[in-house]
């Protein structure tokens, strides 16, 4: 029984250490998950803020080409109000310009479309690493609730093994005493 009880103990001081080392990779791993969610939200950040950047870069395009517009417009009506030689090279070059303008604009609004989905992905990314992150989490959680209860396990089983080494001794005692009476 107490050749038993101390393979059981073994037993249990081997799980508790593959326990143990488990628990350990499992930290690094959620070290890593952590790490890595914070360079997502990193990157993230800096999607938002280039976001931000080419919004205010199209707003200006846009307060340009208005401006443009608006120039054309009132050299549309000077030519009309004056009728002016070489008037309408000026409203062709303003022409020109805003199509210009309204190409670049188009292309900013493509990039935009772009770069949303960009980070649309981030996005979907940073969620798929959080839930992963929270699953390591749970499964750590779990981990170490079972490597309490190996710890448990292994303290009441080297208790037996005591208990166990304590009775043998006393047994013999007691077979000694018995054959110091027989002689």
């Amino acid at each position: 029984r107490l050749e038993q009880e101390q393979k059981a103990h073994t037993e249990s001081a081997a799980a508790a250490a593959a326990a143990v080392e488990v628990k350990d990779h499992l930290a690094s791993c959620l070290e890593q998950e952590q790490k890595l969610c914070m360079e997502c939200e990193e990157a993230l950040a800096a999607a938002v803020k280039e976001k931000e950047k080419l919004a205010s870069r199209l707003e200006q395009e846009q307060k340009v080409c208005m401006e443009i517009e608006e120039t054309v417009s009132a050299a549309v009506k000077e030519k009309e109000q004056k009728a002016r030689v070489g008037f309408e090279r000026i409203v062709a070059a303003a022409c020109k310009e805003k199509d210009q303008l309204a190409t670049r604009l188009e292309e900013e609004a493509k990039g935009r479309a772009e770069f949303e989905e960009v980070l649309a992905a981030a996005v979907k990314e940073n969620d798929q690493l959080a839930s992963r992150f929270a699953q390591e989490v749970k499964e750590k959680d779990q981990l170490a609730s079972r490597l309490e209860q190996e710890q448990k396990a292994h303290t009441e089983s080297a208790a037996a093994a005591a208990a166990a080494v304590e009775v043998k001794d006393h047994l013999a005692s007691c077979l000694e005493q018995e054959q110091k009476l027989c002689m």
